[in-house]
């Protein structure tokens, strides 16, 4: 941390801050269980190849990040609480991604991989967006930083949790993916629990940018 200079105080991170970023911990704790596991379950159990997991990859990732754009400016207008969003978000993620280990195909996969994501486009923007309505001026790097390298650090341990639990524990995939229920349920209620959304002004309509398929240039459309 960079000490501050003399006569200057050090600002510290909102609470809103600091648990999105216990929240982004556990979340990605919970998923890095799960997705490096997924092509292991594709070639061993389900006796599927690289084009399927290719596949399910690219979609998911696709419809995620569609649905970012719409979920950051759903939440943006008529003052609407971004709560709701990032709270369903997580929920659905985290309901549904254990269910992987029980698949009995890789379309089955393919279905909860792309659900998962749903839930990822959902709450990302909104998710976002909270910290920079509870952020002072001057501390968005350190406070987006701060939550970047909780995400980061989750999605480490919980890749090493899952190796090691396969390695000393339990070969069943699914079981290893079951588990990673915990950390995942955990977030959720961390964050449902543990953020209160103050409230904002109003937007009207006719302030936002419209968001139009015609008003994009042909470089933005391909």
């Amino acid at each position: 941390m960079i000490p501050a200079t003399p006569g200057q105080t050090r600002t510290k991170l909102p609470r809103t801050v600091v648990i999105v970023g216990l929240v982004s911990l556990l979340n990605d704790f919970a998923s890095e269980m799960v997705v490096p596991l997924i092509p292991l379950l594709l070639a061993t159990v389900l006796a599927a190849g690289p084009v399927a997991l290719g596949l399910i990859e690219g979609v998911a990732d696709t419809v995620s990040n569609l649905l970012k754009l719409w979920a950051g400016r759903h939440s943006d207008l008529y003052g609407r609480r971004r709560k709701p969003y990032v709270v369903a978000g997580y929920l659905l993620s985290n309901l549904v991604r254990p269910l992987i280990g029980f698949s009995g195909s890789w379309l089955t996969v393919l279905s909860i991989r792309v659900t998962d994501r749903i839930g990822k486009g959902v709450r990302t923007a909104p998710r976002d967006a909270l910290i920079s309505d509870a952020i002072d001026d001057g501390i968005a790097g350190r406070a987006y930083g701060f939550t970047r390298a909780l995400d980061h650090a989750g999605a480490v341990l919980g890749a090493l949790v899952a190796a090691a639990i396969v390695y000393w524990g339990t070969a069943r995939l699914d079981i290893v993916i079951a588990l990673s229920a915990i950390p995942g349920l955990l977030a959720v209620g961390l964050f449902a629990f543990g953020i209160r959304e103050t409230a904002r002004p109003v937007i009207l309509p006719a302030e936002q940018a419209p968001l139009s398929w015609a008003r994009l240039n042909p470089v933005s459309r391909r």
